[in-house]
């Protein structure tokens, strides 16, 4: 698990990279037929755990129809986590508005709250107090280790004369952490045997997102 404070300078130190190819640009000529780009997004998803959203940021370079960068954000569905990704996007057709396409894959960082610590299993937070430390030591957190993540998507770019506009897409994605918490087991009448128990979830969703690219 990612402390909060470290994760937030992550956060910014992402945006940072994704916004140095526009600095470096304005500082150095580029060929005209490689151009860098940036782009933020707002996602709403929903799945099988409460709808939720996140947020991205992402900079990269771009070579006629074709994209490709890195973006890094934050996602609340279920457990807070810093998606770090590599993307392609393609756009069809050569007129400024289009079809889209767009895939992209790499590592999904966990920062989870303190509540959502407490929200386990879906017993809610009395599932830790003291009862029940005959299974799960009480007021001992679980630990949360780092997943992957990977999306794809299609919608549609409404851009303007220089590039610049809006898109509209639809987006599978599925992001993975585990989860390890200590436990008990009972190995007899009056013996019990402290453990790690390990949960491995995959959050699979659907996600509307709105982006604007300049």
């Amino acid at each position: 698990m990612m402390h909060p404070q470290l994760a937030k300078k992550l956060i910014l130190l992402i945006w940072y990279l994704n916004l140095l190819p526009l600095y470096i640009w304005a500082q150095t000529p580029v060929s005209k037929s490689l151009q860098p780009f940036a782009m933020a997004d707002v996602n709403l998803m929903t799945g099988a755990y409460e709808p939720a959203a996140a947020f991205n940021i992402r900079g990269g370079l771009q070579h006629k129809n074709w994209q490709w960068g890195l973006s890094g954000g934050i996602d609340t569905y279920r457990f807070t986590s810093i998606p770090v990704l590599a993307g392609v996007q393609y756009k069809m057709g050569a007129k400024k508005h289009g079809p889209i396409m767009h895939a992209a894959g790499g590592i999904n960082i966990a920062a989870v709250t303190e509540q959502q610590k407490n929200y386990n299993y879906g017993f809610g937070p009395q599932w830790r107090r003291p009862w029940s430390s005959l299974w799960i030591p009480a007021d001992i957190p679980a630990s949360y280790r780092n997943g992957y993540a990977a999306e794809a998507g299609a919608g549609y770019a409404f851009y303007g004369k220089r590039g610049h506009g809006v898109q509209l897409s639809v987006v599978y994605s599925l992001k993975t952490m585990q989860e390890r918490y200590p436990a008990n087991a009972f190995a007899g009448y009056d013996e019990v045997i402290p453990y790690t128990e390990r949960l491995f979830y995959r959050m699979h969703r659907t996600m509307v997102r709105v982006a604007y690219k300049w």
